[in-house]
């Protein structure tokens, strides 16, 4: 009986450690984007959004300022306030050079030195490698967008002892989870189709470009508001409208441009996993 309970607890053991394959994956590639040149440069920038959205958060508690409230808009009521935050051009234009600088190269230097079949060579598994990759700009989008989101509602507490709703709170987790889950799944999928790194770099930013230019044009000529599906930028605002509650500058739900991210997302890690696999056998 003593022999069994141990061969089932060290089961347990060997079970958590599988689960956790893709962390060492984590690890190096965290310490990889750390060294690289203008990277505290990159980050220290990234900040200016939660420093931005700050100084009018304090506004709204100062009664000799509250004139400036007519004319800062967003400061009307917390779902216009963090819907302003999150889909602020300046920080979704962040969040595509982050993705560019953390994880352009992470999968076309693999191919480029012909490193895929040597991860499979240890106890790894495709989804292990897809997760540890992954995870490493998902760190990066997260601590730029959910983390300042957070710190946003904590200094709204400390600032006016009022808490934001549980819609917002929720809201402040799911949309900026979503929107980096896209972002990480198109930049490894765009990595994934060549070895060429400054080429991944540039379609990232170009395709991202381009689905914006391609909507405007499409749209000038048939009026249609669905051509919007078309655009990453009009989809990222328009989700945000739906989950903060706020009015949506396009005529069609944002649960719409919602379902259509999580497809995207769905499709871009299945393609990887595809790619992956056909380098590996």
């Amino acid at each position: 009986m003593g022999i069994r309970r141990y061969k089932i607890f060290d089961k347990d053991i060997n079970d958590r450690k599988n689960k956790l394959l893709w962390v060492p994956i984590l690890i190096r590639g965290i310490k990889d984007v750390f060294k690289k040149r203008f990277g505290k440069l990159l980050f220290s920038f990234s900040l200016l959004p939660l420093i931005s959205f700050i100084v009018p958060l304090y506004i709204t508690v100062r009664p000799e300022l509250k004139y400036m409230l007519r004319r800062i808009k967003f400061l009307a009521n917390d779902s216009s306030f963090f819907y302003a935050f999150f889909t602020n051009n300046l920080l979704i234009f962040i969040l595509l050079i982050l993705s560019i600088f953390t994880g352009a190269e992470l999968i076309s230097r693999d191919f480029k030195s012909n490193a895929i079949p040597l991860y499979f060579a240890r106890p790894i598994t495709k989804i292990d490698y897809i997760k540890g990759k992954l995870s490493i700009i998902l760190l990066y989008l997260l601590s730029f967008s959910l983390i300042p989101g957070l710190l946003l509602i904590i200094f709204k507490l400390l600032f006016s002892g009022q808490l934001v709703s549980f819609h917002i709170f929720i809201a402040s987790i799911l949309y900026p989870i979503i929107v980096a889950l896209f972002f990480s799944s198109y930049t490894l999928l765009i990595s994934s189709l060549s070895n060429n790194e400054k080429f991944v770099k540039i379609a990232i930013f170009f395709i991202y470009l381009l689905s914006d230019i391609v909507f405007r044009i499409i749209h000038n000529i048939i009026k249609n508001s669905y051509i919007g599906l078309i655009s990453i930028r009009v989809n990222i605002k328009n989700f945000a409208s739906a989950v903060f509650g706020t009015q949506s500058n396009f005529n069609f739900s944002g649960w719409y441009s919602g379902a259509f991210l999580v497809l995207l997302t769905g499709i871009f890690i299945y393609i990887l996993y595809k790619r992956i696999d056909r380098v590996s056998n």
